[in-house]
Protein backbone atom coordinates (compact mmCIF):
# COMPACT_ATOMS: atom_id res chain seq x y z
CA UNK A 1 0.00 0.00 0.00
CA UNK A 2 1.17 3.55 -0.93
CA UNK A 3 1.84 6.27 1.67
CA UNK A 4 -0.74 9.48 1.17
CA UNK A 5 1.94 11.96 0.25
CA UNK A 6 1.80 14.56 3.17
CA UNK A 7 0.59 17.71 1.41
CA UNK A 8 -2.80 15.57 -0.04
CA UNK A 9 -6.07 16.49 2.05
CA UNK A 10 -7.89 19.39 2.77
CA UNK A 11 -6.13 22.85 4.47
CA UNK A 12 -8.29 25.59 6.55
CA UNK A 13 -6.51 29.00 7.64
CA UNK A 14 -6.20 29.43 11.26
CA UNK A 15 -5.83 33.49 11.23
CA UNK A 16 -4.94 33.43 15.35
CA UNK A 17 -1.57 31.56 14.48
CA UNK A 18 -0.64 33.42 11.05
CA UNK A 19 1.53 36.10 11.04
CA UNK A 20 0.39 38.52 8.01
CA UNK A 21 1.04 42.26 7.77
CA UNK A 22 -2.18 42.81 5.19
CA UNK A 23 -5.24 41.67 6.33
CA UNK A 24 -6.03 38.11 6.04
CA UNK A 25 -9.77 36.55 4.28
CA UNK A 26 -11.73 35.73 6.43
CA UNK A 27 -12.21 32.17 5.73
CA UNK A 28 -9.56 30.26 3.28
CA UNK A 29 -9.31 26.38 2.50
CA UNK A 30 -6.96 24.76 0.30
CA UNK A 31 -8.09 21.19 -0.81
CA UNK A 32 -4.83 20.02 -1.84
CA UNK A 33 -3.75 16.48 -4.11
CA UNK A 34 -0.29 15.27 -4.79
CA UNK A 35 0.85 12.26 -6.29
CA UNK A 36 4.48 11.74 -7.66
CA UNK A 37 5.16 14.59 -9.68
CA UNK A 38 2.07 16.07 -9.91
CA UNK A 39 -0.10 18.59 -7.79
CA UNK A 40 -3.76 19.80 -7.56
CA UNK A 41 -4.60 22.67 -5.53
CA UNK A 42 -7.87 23.98 -4.75
CA UNK A 43 -7.83 27.05 -2.77
CA UNK A 44 -11.72 28.57 -1.84
CA UNK A 45 -11.09 32.51 -0.25
CA UNK A 46 -13.78 34.77 1.35
CA UNK A 47 -12.44 38.40 1.66
CA UNK A 48 -15.45 39.13 3.30
CA UNK A 49 -17.41 42.08 1.75
CA UNK A 50 -18.68 39.71 -1.28
CA UNK A 51 -15.00 39.14 -2.19
CA UNK A 52 -14.75 35.36 -2.69
CA UNK A 53 -12.74 33.28 -5.15
CA UNK A 54 -11.65 30.24 -6.31
CA UNK A 55 -8.41 29.30 -7.34
CA UNK A 56 -7.44 26.19 -9.46
CA UNK A 57 -3.63 24.67 -10.25
CA UNK A 58 -2.72 21.68 -11.87
CA UNK A 59 1.07 21.69 -12.05
CA UNK A 60 4.09 19.31 -11.93
CA UNK A 61 6.98 19.32 -9.53
CA UNK A 62 9.44 20.49 -12.58
CA UNK A 63 10.28 24.03 -12.24
CA UNK A 64 8.02 25.44 -15.51
CA UNK A 65 5.49 27.54 -15.12
CA UNK A 66 1.02 26.48 -15.26
CA UNK A 67 -1.88 28.03 -15.77
CA UNK A 68 -3.51 29.65 -12.57
CA UNK A 69 -7.46 29.94 -12.60
CA UNK A 70 -9.39 32.41 -10.60
CA UNK A 71 -6.44 34.46 -8.45
CA UNK A 72 -6.46 38.40 -8.96
CA UNK A 73 -2.32 37.89 -8.27
CA UNK A 74 -1.52 35.33 -11.11
CA UNK A 75 -2.01 33.68 -14.07
CA UNK A 76 0.92 30.95 -13.83
CA UNK A 77 3.34 29.13 -10.85
CA UNK A 78 6.00 26.76 -10.89
CA UNK A 79 6.38 24.26 -8.14
CA UNK A 80 9.34 22.48 -7.00
CA UNK A 81 9.81 19.62 -4.42
CA UNK A 82 12.23 20.47 -1.89
CA UNK A 83 12.15 17.24 -0.12
CA UNK A 84 8.67 15.33 1.09
CA UNK A 85 7.90 17.93 3.53
CA UNK A 86 8.46 21.13 1.60
CA UNK A 87 6.74 22.80 -2.03
CA UNK A 88 8.90 25.70 -3.24
CA UNK A 89 6.60 27.91 -5.71
CA UNK A 90 6.68 30.91 -7.79
CA UNK A 91 3.87 32.46 -9.45
CA UNK A 92 3.49 34.87 -11.82
CA UNK A 93 1.21 37.60 -13.70
CA UNK A 94 2.34 38.16 -17.45
CA UNK A 95 5.88 36.79 -16.94
CA UNK A 96 6.49 39.60 -13.90
CA UNK A 97 7.17 37.45 -10.66
CA UNK A 98 3.82 38.37 -7.65
CA UNK A 99 4.42 35.87 -5.05
CA UNK A 100 7.31 33.67 -3.86
CA UNK A 101 5.73 30.65 -1.38
CA UNK A 102 6.98 27.92 0.30
CA UNK A 103 4.83 25.49 1.59
CA UNK A 104 6.07 23.15 4.86
CA UNK A 105 3.51 20.26 6.49
CA UNK A 106 4.61 19.37 10.30
CA UNK A 107 6.07 16.05 10.53
CA UNK A 108 2.98 14.51 12.23
CA UNK A 109 0.63 16.06 9.12
CA UNK A 110 -1.64 18.20 11.13
CA UNK A 111 -0.02 21.96 9.91
CA UNK A 112 1.25 23.38 7.36
CA UNK A 113 2.48 26.75 7.12
CA UNK A 114 3.02 29.15 4.40
CA UNK A 115 5.75 31.54 4.58
CA UNK A 116 5.06 34.10 1.12
CA UNK A 117 6.50 37.13 0.15
CA UNK A 118 4.44 39.81 -2.48
CA UNK A 119 5.89 41.57 -5.04
CA UNK A 120 5.00 44.42 -7.11
CA UNK A 121 7.27 45.17 -9.78
CA UNK A 122 10.89 44.22 -8.04
CA UNK A 123 9.30 45.81 -4.90
CA UNK A 124 8.62 43.81 -1.50
CA UNK A 125 5.45 44.64 -0.44
CA UNK A 126 3.65 41.92 1.78
CA UNK A 127 5.80 39.30 3.76
CA UNK A 128 3.98 36.98 6.10
CA UNK A 129 3.12 33.51 7.55
CA UNK A 130 -0.17 31.75 6.77
CA UNK A 131 -0.64 28.99 9.08
CA UNK A 132 -3.29 25.86 8.59
CA UNK A 133 -4.51 22.88 9.85
CA UNK A 134 -6.00 19.81 8.44
CA UNK A 135 -9.93 19.31 8.37
CA UNK A 136 -11.05 15.81 8.49
CA UNK A 137 -13.07 16.01 6.27
CA UNK A 138 -12.67 17.90 2.51
CA UNK A 139 -15.94 19.63 1.26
Amino acid sequence: MDKVDPFTGCWIFRPALSKMNTPGPRRWVQTIECEGDVVSVREEIDFGGGHATIVEIEAKFNGKSYTVSGSPAADAIAYTRLDNQTISGTASRQGIVTIQETLVVTEDGRRMTMTYTVFRGKKKVARGIAMFERMGICR
